[in-house]
């Protein structure tokens, strides 16, 4: 059980308007919409609008000691094009897309536009039920320029407190991707395992189970200086010692342990892959939280970002191996 939540900031958008919501309070805060959709069609929509036309630029050619393998040379290819995720030429159009929402309970529009005038356009037709129209408004609009400030609220989200938690760390979303494939690499485990501490190794992620052995990915001190004493209310802290690089920000009160079911983790390869930061949080309950910071586009604008935030339930320690969705906390 994970819900998922991406926030995109106005800069992403070249137009974008909000009309008043008729039962929105003028004393409240900003008017908000809110509607429900099928996630399978919407995605279906989008692959056939992105394809309605062909990529302009052609991919770019892998070089090197490795360009025979093809796992290698794929990651190479998104490497040097991570930072360009939504680009023209990885989206397979030229175009841009325009989302319309009318009214209240009325179809969700999407269109994009052709050659010579044409524009393809889709229809989605959207639900609105009296638990909608009571939500809050999202408070997540990725402003504040870092890692784990946004954040989601609605009525379905689980909960996750961030004035109680366990440990926070920053580091870069491609070094959280090639740890978990590491990881999967002598077998998927069964389960996704996260260790944190004040004294080194301060992080540690390894799985659990499965048919082959143990792999471990640590981020202890660099060094030979004293191990840093990181307390908990002191972020990106250090001590004698220097902790990993890779640590950009890390915060932990003490010995922290979560259990969270591999293939739900695995399942956010693509953010982890496409994202320049991401913030790994537990809270008191032992609710995973990874948000992943996305640059959108290939410019240096720091607001040109995007938000996706991901929240797991951790395993209990007497759950069966392999299940991904039942709460509990260590």
């Amino acid at each position: 059980m994970y819900p998922a939540f991406i926030f995109l900031s106005p800069p992403l958008f070249t137009s974008y308007r909000l009309a008043p919501s008729t039962t929105s309070d003028p004393s409240s805060t900003p008017p908000t919409h809110t509607f429900t959709l099928p996630l399978a069609p919407l995605l279906s929509t989008l692959q056939i609008l992105s394809t309605t036309t062909a990529p302009q630029d052609a991919p770019r050619s892998i070089t090197g000691p490795y360009s025979s393998d093809a796992y290698s040379t794929s990651f190479a290819a998104h490497r040097l094009t991570r930072h360009s995720v939504f680009s023209p030429s990885l989206l397979g159009t030229s175009g841009q897309v325009r989302i319309i929402y009318r009214t209240p309970g009325s179809p969700l529009e999407l269109s994009v536009p052709e050659t010579s005038g044409v524009r393809t356009s889709s229809s989605l037709a959207t639900y609105v039920n009296d638990h909608d129209a009571d939500l809050g408004p999202d408070n997540g609009d990725g402003s504040g320029g870092g890692v784990g400030e946004g954040e989601g609220q609605g009525g379905q989200d689980i909960p996750f407190d961030r004035t109680d938690l366990r440990i926070k760390a920053i580091l870069p979303s491609s070094v959280l991707g090639d740890a978990v494939q590491e990881i999967a690499t002598l077998g998927p485990p069964d389960v996704f395992v996260i260790e944190g501490d004040r004294t080194a190794p301060y992080l540690v992620l390894r799985g659990e189970g499965g048919s082959g052995g143990e792999c471990r990915v640590e981020f202890g001190h660099e060094g030979s200086g004293a191990a840093p004493g990181i307390g908990g209310s002191s972020f990106g802290a250090s001590g004698g010692g220097e902790r990993s690089k890779l640590l950009e920000t890390f915060q932990c009160g003490g010995r922290v342990r979560g259990r969270y079911g591999f293939g739900t983790v695995r399942k956010m390869m693509v953010a982890m892959r496409a994202g320049t930061k991401v913030s790994l949080r537990i809270d008191g309950q032992g609710v995973l939280s990874l948000q992943f910071l996305i640059e959108i586009g290939e410019g240096e604008g720091r607001e040109e970002v995007a938000f996706v935030d991901f929240r797991v339930v951790p395993l209990f320690e007497m759950e069966g191996e392999g299940e991904e969705g039942s709460s509990g906390s260590e």
